[in-house]
């Protein structure tokens, strides 16, 4: 069959969500499937100019960094540049799958294409008004959610909803056991509000006055964002490998963020023996519970933030504690299991 699944704007930049799209791309053409991974210069008016859609589409077709570069795909796995999602711009598709609001609004409207999903990784409100993520959740689609959360909030407004956890790669992202250095601090730099990497900046330069020997690192497929509040190591666009060796060399991953889907970056740390520090919200809470796996904060107080940061440098048995708890809690989220399950509705 041929699959498409249709993404709000480009994969030039790394990013968690579509590293799960490009996963569950690779599952499907794995069992033979074509799949494209579609993606429109212009998606609305609400989220890009004419002219800015423009620049893009000529940008991306000449430099043709509309193919995953940075994920390796199966070769059954094409990406694809469109000027917008309408339906004669899409490969004749047997399934195709939404995945951001303003994509589902598009695919409602198709008419050769039988099988709709609609592949629901967040409340994804940053860019268009709550108002319009709810009408996208009364649509005639198939929707796919990741998490408990987002189910009891679209449950609300269509029952067809099934529930596909996110699993991680354990071939990848697993303990090492190798010898850490108690003083470093892992983080991951992104641009959107929403990370509250303010927040993380804030708490870990309280943690620098505390403790001045300790060792920052920073991931970002963002440029390097010269932070002037401490030094720190910058790695961009790192490799799931080189993600790997950075939770495995690090004593606790931090993350302040205001909402997440699923909490990805948390889930990999915990796998591979760094403990957690992290904001109390909806996709992190799946993992992380205050005192048993991680230590957890409300969302803003940096001040909280930095005070679990610098308990998990100093108390040993605690981080030792929450590392132990977290793995125990990791091999509930398996690939193999997601893969599977979201493979089997996609394609039923």
């Amino acid at each position: 069959m041929v699959i498409s699944f249709l993404l709000h704007s480009g994969i030039r930049k790394p990013s968690g969500g579509v590293k799960i799209i490009l996963d569950y791309a690779n599952a499907l053409a794995e069992k033979g499937h074509k799949v494209y991974i579609i993606q429109p210069c212009f998606l609305s008016k609400t989220t890009t100019t004419v002219i800015n859609a423009l620049r893009r589409y000529i940008y991306y077709k000449f430099t043709k960094k509309y193919q995953p570069k940075w994920y390796d795909t199966n070769e059954n796995v094409q990406g694809k540049l469109v000027w917008s999602l309408a339906e004669k711009n899409i490969p004749d598709s047997d399934i195709c799958i939404a995945t951001y609001v303003e994509t589902a609004f598009y695919l409602d409207k198709y008419i050769k294409t039988k099988k709709k999903f609609y592949f629901i990784q967040g409340f994804e409100n940053w860019a268009v008004k709550t108002e319009r993520v709810i009408d996208s959740y009364k649509l005639g689609l198939k929707k796919i959610v990741v998490s408990e959360w987002l189910r009891d909030i679209v449950n609300q407004y269509d029952k067809k909803i099934v529930l596909v956890p996110n699993g991680f790669d354990t071939k990848i992202f697993f303990n090492s056991n190798i010898p850490r250095k108690s003083e470093s601090i892992l983080f991951m730099y992104h641009e959107d509000e929403q990370k509250r990497c303010e927040d993380t900046i804030k708490a870990i330069s309280i943690v620098k006055k505390c403790i001045p020997g300790i060792s920052i690192s920073v991931f970002s497929a963002f440029d390097n964002p010269k932070i002037k509040e401490f030094e720190y190591k910058f790695y961009h666009k790192a490799s799931p490998k080189l993600l790997s060796e950075l939770y495995n060399t690090s004593y606790v991953y931090v993350a302040a963020s205001k909402e997440e889907g699923w909490g990805l970056t948390i889930g990999e740390a915990m796998l591979c023996g760094c403990a957690v520090a992290c904001t109390d919200n909806h996709g992190f809470r799946i993992m992380a519970e205050d005192g048993v796996t991680a230590l957890v904060s409300p969302v803003y107080d940096y001040e909280q933030l930095a005070e679990n940061i610098i308990q998990l440098i100093k108390n040993k048995e605690l981080h030792e504690h929450l590392v132990r708890n977290a793995s125990e809690k990791m091999k509930h989220f398996s690939l193999e299991n997601s893969r599977e399950k979201f493979i089997n509705i996609v394609t039923d």
